[in-house]
């Protein structure tokens, strides 16, 4: 029996042998006494580069005596570190003992000196797709609580990025990190560790560190962001590796769930044989629940089919609409909520419900039942944001015609109202800290890099990231009573900006028949963040969220 049943704290290693092909076997270790080993890390499914090989090619190896398939990737993988385990060498001594623990040590450091092929003791890996019995969904929901510790446990983690395109410049960027990491370490040795100084003081014109057309340097590079742009970084479990696709969008929740500070061992507990939309509503429950405010409502993104990069990545019946589908790759990053990002006691950045800021919400089955009121209706739309490379420049084309004239809501000039907007009034501070008080700049974009000064370009590099982080994937929006501020590309016009009890943001909701409504987002209006709804008279009312 390939998969027998593993005991409580338990979990398989793969050993390969000494072979011209690719054998295994699987062995069971308990968490805490298992031999060292090495976790791969890897992107599930065909090859990044495929190089000429069919379509419908199928791989596989042998596991404990029988064959088992696995997929194009992984076999390439095994491949290599078949190839490369048989040239390297493992210890110096020949018997069992002292082979065993000179092996295990040096495996540890990456020193070899002995073939494989000759040991006389196994080395061990974990790889996911092999050593968890894919079809056994009780086994996968243990497993991935195991998880951060399997992967914490393992004495190294290797991760698969593929098989090259073209290994001369792969070659190329592996030199140039090294060169940089270097330099980096010579700066920080220098400045007492200062990361921002480090850092500034690498030389624009050394052609050895930076992009010169025509260098090595240039193509370790462009090669560098080819590596960074691969599949493999999008993966759910690339920071901790799992149980592959047999569920990949409940995946998205169990994946990081050992990451999360605020997540106890009994809360949202792994279970793969429950439905994704009852796992994904449980979700928003629990944090509605912990945190008791509306804030798990900012990773709603819904599609837009007229978007090239904002239509639904799959095509599975659609969730609630106040449920977030992490199935999709959709990227939209919602508005900052707390000063210091992690840090739920750290002081809100809006306040968008005034005084309405406690919780009044609750979930009848598929419905979200929350209080609020409707503050202002869509009447004009933008051109949704889409290109993350160019967003400065794509929202620069927002600008209203009128930029000298009055924005009645905060008696600010235009020009100095959208670009507040267009930032949504915040700012870094430092990593992860944010602060209202800010607008864009846009002559900080009109000089070339290397015309401005240190100054101007850290100014430029930060707001490059919020200007992108804002409006990417959102549209700017002209309501009907002079608002301005920033919607979701999911809006449209006739869709209503409203205040939901709890909430430190405001949302969009879009009327349905028989009294219910529909969830578009979050966003933000400029001159409605700080709860002014709230000084003259408003309606509230009950929304039946679908």
């Amino acid at each position: 029996m390939l998969y027998p049943d593993l005991k409580e704290r338990q979990f398989r290693l793969v050993s390969f042998r000494g072979s011209n092909e690719i054998d295994a076997s699987l062995d069971a270790f308990d968490v805490d006494a298992a031999p060292l080993y090495v976790a791969l890390s890897y992107q599930w499914g065909i090859a990044p580069y495929r190089k000429g090989r069919p379509s419908n090619a199928q791989y596989s190896i042998t596991v404990n005596g029988e064959k088992f398939p696995v997929q194009e990737n992984l076999h390439d993988a095994l491949r290599h570190l078949h190839w490369r385990l048989q040239k390297r060498k493992a210890a110096k001594y020949s018997t069992l003992d002292n082979t065993s623990t000179a092996y295990l040590q040096n495996f540890r450091t990456g020193s070899w000196s002995t073939p494989v092929h000759r040991l006389t003791v196994r080395w061990y890996m974990y790889i996911d797709a092999i050593c968890i019995d894919q079809s056994n969904d009780e086994e996968k929901g243990r497993q991935v609580r195991l998880m951060k510790e399997i992967y914490e446990k393992a004495s190294k983690v290797w991760g698969w990025l593929g098989v090259p395109y073209d290994e001369e410049e792969t070659r190329l960027a592996i030199q140039l990190m090294k060169r940089f990491n270097l330099a980096l370490a010579d700066g920080l040795a220098r400045t007492d560790g200062d990361m921002n100084a480090a850092s500034t003081q690498l030389s624009a014109k050394d052609q050895s560190l930076f992009p010169f057309p025509g260098t090595g340097t240039y193509k370790g590079w462009l090669e560098i962001m080819e590596m960074f742009n691969q599949a493999y970084w999008k993966r759910t479990w690339v920071q901790q590796e799992a149980t592959g696709p047999a569920a990949p969008g409940i995946d998205k929740i169990y994946a990081p769930r050992n990451f999360a500070p605020d997540v106890g061992v009994n809360d949202l507990v792994p279970d793969y044989r429950r439905s994704l939309e009852d796992v994904y509503t449980d979700v928003v429950a629990f944090y509605l629940n912990k945190q008791q405010n509306l804030d798990a409502l900012g990773h709603v993104t819904l599609p837009v089919p007229d978007s090239q990069r904002m239509r639904r990545g799959n095509t599975e019946a659609p969730l609630p609409s106040w449920v977030p589908d992490w199935r999709d790759r959709l990227q939209v990053t919602p508005l900052y909520k707390r000063s210091a990002s992690f840090i739920d006691a750290s002081p809100k950045v809006y306040k968008a419900a005034g005084p309405y800021n406690v919780l009044d919400a609750h979930i009848n089955g598929k419905i979200l039942v929350t209080s609020g009121v409707k503050l202002a209706q869509i009447r004009q739309l933008s051109s949704i944001c889409e290109n993350s490379q160019q967003s400065f420049s794509q929202v620069r084309d927002w600008a209203p015609g009128n930029t000298g004239s009055r924005y009645e809501p905060t008696g600010q000039i235009m020009d100095d109202a959208f670009r507040t907007t267009v930032v949504a009034d915040v700012r870094f501070v430092a990593a992860y800290q944010a602060q209202r008080g800010c607008m864009a700049r846009w002559d900080v974009f009109d000089k070339r890099i290397d015309e401005q000064t240190v100054e101007h370009r850290e100014l430029r590099y930060g707001l490059d990231i919020i200007i992108t982080q804002m409006c990417f994937g959102r549209r700017l929006a002209h309501t009907e009573d002079g608002y301005m501020g920033l919607v979701p590309g999911a809006s449209q016009t006739g869709d209503t900006v409203c205040v939901l009890f709890g909430g430190s943001v405001l949302y969009v909701l879009r009327d349905l028949p028989g009294g219910e409504s529909k969830l578009i987002g979050e966003c933000y209006i400029h001159g409605l963040m700080d709860g002014e709804f709230s000084t003259r008279v408003h309606d509230v009312e009950t929304f039946r969220i679908i």
